[in-house]
Parts: structure tokens; C-alpha cells; sequence
């Protein structure tokens, strides 16, 4: 199972139910990071290997494009290990099945961004393919939740539901 980050835009309760199954979990406080930069939890959880989790699209994926730019341009192979990009309109309980769901599927993390659309009957969508190029990919509509594993949650089922790129 993934370790994971919650940067203060999270519900720390949410952070707690990720605690209670099991979950490497890891939060903003843990690091005394309260008022840092949305850059520097990125950083943070890169450099601790953890999967980031958030509310703040906008920003995350702003710098999930220039870590792939900047990477590049380097030459640099480095990794960040995946941000999860969940809804605040969604209620927890939903939250805490889907991201444990998107965590425990053999889809890949590394490099990648994930997000919740639809609200509460939404599903998870890849933003980025792992190499900086923009497609929109869905997988794993809310009905499929459970603390189990998806029923649905193979890599290939889900990148044959490409609808961009």
C-alpha cells in the first residue's frame, strides 16, 4: 500500500480514517508545514516517497507540469510519487473508500495525478500520462467503492478509457 501526504487543504479527519485501515499516513503537522507553499509539501512528499493528496487542483496540477518541464529540461530521471487530487464537495465517507480504492488498484502513482470529477457519484481521472503530456483518462465510478479492492481496478481496463490524448 501506498504511504501517503495530506497537505493542510485536507480534512485532517480524513487523514484519520486512512490511519484506522492501515495506511502510512503522513500530514502537514507531522512536518511542522502549516502556511508552507503548496511547493514545498510537493517537495516534502517527494523527498519522503509518499503519494500527495489534496483539494487543490489548480495548483498541483500547475506544478505537476513543471515538475515533467523541468525534469526534462535537466535530464533528471527524478519521481515524485503521484498527487491525488480528491473533491471538497464530496462527503468524507466517499473520499475515504475512493482514494483508498485508487491506492490499493494496480494503476501507477509515479509521476502521475489523479482527480475526482462528478462529485459524489463522480470517478477518478488521470490528468497526465507519467511524462508531462495532458489526457484525460476515467476509471472507477463511485458505485465500485468499497474498502476492498475495486472490482474494476486493472491498469488495462482503465487506459482503454481514453477520452483525450
Amino acid at each position: 500500500m501506498a504511504d501517503v501526504y495530506f497537505d493542510e487543504d485536507v480534512w485532517l479527519a480524513l487523514a484519520a480514517d486512512f490511519r484506522a485501515h492501515n495506511h502510512d499516513v503522513a500530514t502537514y503537522r507531522d512536518y511542522g508545514l502549516t502556511r508552507a507553499s503548496d511547493a514545498l509539501h510537493h517537495l516534502t512528499a517527494t523527498q519522503q516517497q509518499r503519494v500527495l493528496i489534496t483539494f487543490n487542483r489548480e495548483d498541483y496540477e500547475l506544478l505537476h507540469d513543471a515538475w515533467h518541464y523541468w525534469t526534462a529540461a535537466w535530464n533528471t530521471s527524478n519521481q515524485h510519487s503521484g498527487i491525488i487530487v480528491a473533491d471538497q464537495t464530496v462527503p468524507r465517507p466517499v473520499h475515504a473508500v475512493s482514494i483508498h480504492s485508487l491506492l490499493s488498484s494496480d494503476l501507477p502513482l509515479a509521476n502521475r495525478l489523479y482527480e475526482w470529477r462528478g462529485g459524489r457519484n463522480g470517478g477518478w481521472y488521470a490528468i497526465s500520462n507519467g511524462n508531462g503530456r495532458r489526457c484525460l483518462h476515467s476509471w472507477m465510478a463511485s458505485k465500485d467503492l468499497s474498502w476492498g479492492r475495486p472490482r474494476s481496478a486493472s491498469y488495462s481496463a482503465f487506459r482503454n478509457r481514453t477520452f483525450l490524448g
